[in-house]
């Protein structure tokens, strides 16, 4: 991308310019979430012409995949364990993750 302006033409450089919103760190989990909502921007059916309106559809898909993710993992015991695009993670009852 030579201005910020353009839109990103790949999911990576769209995950990029999204997570430069982000003010802290954000858990790995979140960071495969968002990036499987970035590729999900890419799809032929959905052909944005302004990076705004990308990085907020992102943002949205986002939102609203945490939420059932953190819904779902909630009240599983004494943890959760979760296997998603190659990676395990496990979390212990009352971490951050299960209880934001």
């Amino acid at each position: 991308m030579e201005a910020e302006s353009l839109i990103p033409t790949t999911p990576m450089e769209l995950y990029a310019t999204v997570l430069r919103g982000f003010n802290e760190d954000i858990h790995p989990i979140y960071q495969s979430v968002l990036e499987e909502c970035c590729k999900a921007a890419f799809t032929p059916s959905v052909p944005y012409t302004d990076l705004t309106d990308m990085t907020r559809a992102v943002l949205v898909a986002f939102a609203s995949a945490s939420a059932i993710l953190r819904a779902a993992m909630r009240d599983q015991g004494d943890s959760v364990s979760l296997h998603f695009r190659g990676e395990d993670f496990v979390f212990p009852k009352g971490s951050a993750i299960l209880s934001n």
